[in-house]
Parts: C-alpha cells; structure tokens; sequence
C-alpha cells in the first residue's frame, strides 16, 4: 500500500511538459484513462483542481472514500484538500480530464467568492453534474478548445490572455449550469451558508488535531449551538457528525500507507493513545483499524 497525502496528477500522464503549454499550471489531456487508473487505485488527496467529463461509458470513484458513478454526460469537480479514489472504468470509458491550480483561477480574474463558492459546493455535497446535450457539447467544444490554445507557442501575441479568457468562460459556465441544477437559497439561508463554508475550511486545516465543536466554534466566533443549527440547515446534519466523519477519511487515508503504524497514526491525529483511536474508529465504522487494513 502506499500514499499520496497530496498529488498532481500530472506527475503519473505522459503528454505536453511544462515547457511546452502556455500555462503549465493548466492542462486539459484526452485518451489517458489507461495512465490514470494503475498509478490511483489506492486513496489520494489532490492539490489542483481537477474537473472529469466523462463522455462515454462510466468511471467509477471514492469521494471521501464513498463511491459514486459517474455516467456519460456528467461532469465531476475534485477540488484540493479532499480524498479520492479511482475504482474501475465500465462501458469503454472515455472523459476529457482538466487539472489546475487554484492559481491559475486568480490570473483568470474569477472572483474569489466566485471560487469559494465553486469549490464548497463540490465539498458539502456530491460534486456530479449531469449535462443536458446542449450543456455536454458547449463544455467540451470549450475544453478541447483550452487544449489546442493552451498549446499555442509562447511567442504568439497574448497567448496567456487568451487561454485565461476562455478558461474564465469556461468556469462561469459550469458554474451557471451547477446553479440551475440547484434550487435557488433563500435569502435567510445565506449567512448559515457561509458560517458553513468557513466551518469546512476550518475543519480541512485543523481536523488532524482538533474534534472538538466548540474550537471550530470559537474560530468563528459564534456559539456552539448556532455552528451546529448552520450546519445542520445547509448540510442536512450535525456539525459533530461532519467533524467525526471528516476524522474517519483523515484516519483511513493515513491507514492506506503501511508505513504508518496504528500508534503513529493515533499521535498523528492527537488520540491520546493506540486504545483510544482504535475505540472511535470502530465505533464510526465498525472495523479496527487492522480489519479496516486487512480490506485494502
């Protein structure tokens, strides 16, 4: 077993270097899915933001360790920080793959709140997207467009302007289809959805060493009680659970690498002993540690 705590994916696909795209931190490939599925089978965390548009067939993955299909004419957005895991392709599976830094997003002048609210709803809940005809052919004109301009020699006048003027057009799009296929949110919500996304970032930075509702609490200065009703409202459960559910994902990440012992894993995410690390974990998931290992 081993363990990418944080990859790029680009590091495990043969194709165009660095040196050879406008943006290096941007890359939209095709006809990879045989270089992808042997290097990811095991649980990894991304630091790009990586959208998949599967055109035929089906791909099959771990989000947080949890499956999801997704099917032909649908779209699935990984963003950085969270875990995941490529099972198996069915069906004669194809998907034109986008891989980028959150970097690139900000030269692309996309608003930041644009952003946040891009990737939180890709983290507080199931980040697929099926398209509609119309919406599969206009996402991927668009994306095998950014992929022969982002291909342009650096020499040609405004290259760079001109890849991050199209992958703007691209994220607003995606974001406006994501948007229709959501109920609108009313007006009393808004301030709940964003104690909310600050929950999340929070508990992404901190859920190594901190289980506790009343740290993330007082990281937002608010009480325990209103953290929880936010959360409750907009995720459709506890904070607690959220929290304890986070832990778990950090815990079987950590257990996919064998070089980690059970005991480093407990001081790692500040257990106070072997014992009580294996207690938690079995009561949220119903394995030990070691069974949940045997698994893998």
């Amino acid at each position: 077993m081993t363990n990418r705590n944080a990859v790029d994916l680009l590091t495990f696909i043969d194709g165009p270097t660095t040196a050879d795209v406008v943006i290096g931190e941007l890359r939209v490939l095709t006809d990879l899915e045989d270089q992808l599925f042997p290097s990811l089978s095991v649980p990894f965390r991304v630091d790009h933001l990586l959208l998949i548009i599967v055109t035929h067939g089906q791909l099959h993955l771990h989000f947080n360790l949890e499956e999801y299909i997704i099917k032909a004419n649908s779209t699935f957005l990984a963003t950085p920080g969270m875990v995941y895991r490529f099972l198996h392709k069915r069906n004669d599976c194809k998907f034109i793959f986008l891989n980028c830094s959150l970097d690139v997003l900000r030269h692309a002048n996309i608003n930041k709140r644009h952003i946040k609210a891009f990737v939180f709803a890709s983290k507080s809940s199931i980040p697929i997207i099926e398209l509609n005809k119309d919406q599969m052919f206009g996402v991927t004109s668009r994306l095998l467009e950014l992929q022969q301009l982002n291909q342009l020699p650096k020499s040609y006048p405004y290259s760079k302007e001109i890849v991050l003027s199209l992958f703007s057009l691209l994220f607003y799009e995606l974001g406006a289809i994501s948007q229709l296929k959501t109920r609108s949110v009313p007006t009393k919500l808004r301030q709940k959805e964003k104690i909310t996304m600050d929950f999340i970032d929070a508990l992404h930075e901190h859920v190594k060493t901190k289980r506790d509702l009343e740290f993330y609490a007082g990281k937002l200065h608010i009480s325990p009680k209103y953290l929880s009703e936010a959360v409750r409202l907009v995720m459709g459960q506890p904070a607690r659970d959220v929290i304890k559910e986070m832990v778990i994902v950090e815990a079987k990440l950590l257990l996919s690498d064998a070089s980690y012992s059970v005991n480093m894993i407990a001081h790692m995410l500040n257990f106070a002993d072997q014992f009580s690390f294996s207690k938690f974990f079995k009561k949220n998931t119903g394995l030990t540690p070691s069974d949940f290992r045997s698994t893998l």
